[in-house]
């Protein structure tokens, strides 16, 4: 899919999705670990296809501290 929408000559960025905030310890474990499979895949993929990347994780490290 990334292949066929850089053939489109178009600018083109990727985003990371950031973690969700849930009260129960358990299912924030359990997301965290899905969210962190996924997010490789956007980076792995992007780069590749030298596409950008937009760090939500990044953006919110830098505003909050």
């Amino acid at each position: 899919m990334l292949k066929r929408i850089t053939a489109l000559k178009l600018p083109v960025t990727t985003c990371t999705i950031y973690n969700p905030r849930f009260d129960n310890s358990h299912q924030q474990a359990m997301c965290e670990t899905g969210l962190s499979a996924l997010n490789d895949v956007i980076v792995t993929q992007s780069t590749k296809v030298y596409i950008q990347i937009l760090s939500i994780y990044m953006i919110k490290f830098v505003i909050f501290f």
